[in-house]
């Protein structure tokens, strides 16, 4: 080990492509597990218009069923990083499904359940 290894020992590389830049206050959250924070970085390192789906997040990693998801999903939106809204059409019929990620807690951007007509981000036609 050579000294520089000694005096620091959390090593950074240079990127230059292929990188997500995350808020240090996310990173510091106390509110959020590990796993969270994990599933969290994840989604946020999607395409904005990426459609989520509870399927698909649990086909990313292995050892992380369905169960683990939901609940890892649970603990996003209780701490205000994940909205997930079902909407309805006039007949009260489940219409889509609308899934909302952010960095900064409670701070959505486009749709809301209460302005309907702002076009939403994240939003599954079918699906869970």
């Amino acid at each position: 080990m050579s000294r520089g290894d000694i005096h620091n020992p959390i090593q950074r590389f240079r990127k230059h492509g292929n990188f997500t830049v995350l808020d240090n206050d996310l990173i510091r959250d106390k509110r959020i597990t590990f796993q969270a924070l994990g599933l969290l970085t994840f989604m946020l390192h999607l395409p904005p218009d990426f459609q989520l789906r509870l399927a698909f997040l649990e086909k990313q990693r292995k050892g992380n069923g369905r169960d683990f998801i939901r609940a890892r999903m649970a603990e996003l939106e209780k701490a205000g990083y994940l909205r997930i809204t079902r909407l309805k059409d006039g007949q009260g019929r489940w219409r889509a499904t609308l899934w909302q990620v952010t960095e900064v807690p409670d701070q959505w951007h486009g749709y809301s359940p209460d302005n309907p007509d702002l076009s939403p981000f994240l939003l599954n036609q079918q699906g869970e």
